[in-house]
This record gives structure tokens, C-alpha cells and sequence, in this order.
């Protein structure tokens, strides 16, 4: 019961409840394996490698913006970005590269919220746990250095 009560507040006090180590394992993988990749750009708004390019403004909004007399407002770019950024951004009418890098910034805060509310643990605090707890908080605490990189790209 104790062991249970002590389980119950480490999730209260890291927010751990909500993040299996599986996720961790994956955000991880992904992560390690698009973080640099020879031969991609990295993505404008976040740093990753790049392996999609995004409209801005989106495609489905030119034609209005042509028939509005717009273009010279807001040219027509393509950049380079990763398939999370593209898909988070779809074609929501974001016109400007720095609109849309802010929405960006917003959505992987909230996406991410979780992880980004980690705590820092001391190296007392690490050496009293299990390996498995230790790995998983160690994991997390990579996780969240990462999508605190990406954030303030």
C-alpha cells in the first residue's frame, strides 16, 4: 500500500501519469532518427529534417488571394519543413512564414504539454529509483530537451 501511495505521487508530482514509456520510446525514435539526416534542409519552423515542403500561403487560399489583388502582400514561397510541422499546418489561413512558424511554436507547446511540464531531478533523487523508473524519466527528460529545442528554434 505504501509502495502504491509513494507510486501514486511521483505521477502527481511529474505528470507522469499521462505518458507511457512506449510513447517516450517513440517520440525518442523518431526524433533520433529525423533530428539530422544527411542531405535534408532542416524544417523552418522547428529544426527537425525537413522531408516535406509547405505552401505559404497554402495552396488552397491563392486563388482568392490572386483574385484580391494580394500576391504582392503575401508572395507565394515554398519551404522546407518536416510531414509534423506540414500536417499541424494543413491549410489554415496563415499567409506569412512568421504567422505560421508562431502557430507552430503554440501547437507543438500544447501537443507536447505534458512532457514540456517535466520536472529536473537531481542525481540523488535518480539514484533512489528503480533502473526502469530511471529510464523512463531519463527518456522523458531527453524528450522534453528536444521539443523545448524545436520550440525555440
Amino acid at each position: 500500500m505504501a509502495t502504491q501511495a509513494r507510486h501514486e505521487g511521483l505521477h502527481q508530482r511529474t505528470g507522469y501519469s499521462r505518458i507511457t514509456q512506449e510513447h517516450l520510446t517513440r517520440l525518442l525514435a523518431t526524433y533520433n532518427t529525423l533530428r539530422f539526416i544527411d542531405g535534408l534542409e532542416p524544417c523552418v519552423y522547428c529544426g527537425m529534417a525537413a522531408n516535406s515542403i509547405d505552401h505559404v500561403p497554402p495552396r488552397v487560399a491563392r486563388a482568392t488571394l490572386v483574385a484580391q489583388g494580394l500576391v504582392a502582400r503575401y508572395p507565394f514561397i515554398e519551404v522546407h519543413c518536416c510531414v509534423e510541422c506540414n500536417s499541424t499546418l494543413g491549410a489554415r489561413p496563415l499567409w506569412t512564414l512568421g504567422a505560421r512558424k508562431r502557430y507552430i511554436k503554440q501547437a507543438l507547446r500544447r501537443r507536447y504539454g505534458a512532457i514540456l511540464r517535466l520536472p529536473n531531478w537531481t542525481d540523488a533523487e535518480l539514484a533512489q529509483m528503480s533502473d526502469r523508473m530511471r529510464d523512463y524519466i531519463l527518456d522523458g527528460l531527453k524528450v522534453r530537451d528536444f521539443i523545448e529545442a524545436r520550440i525555440s528554434f
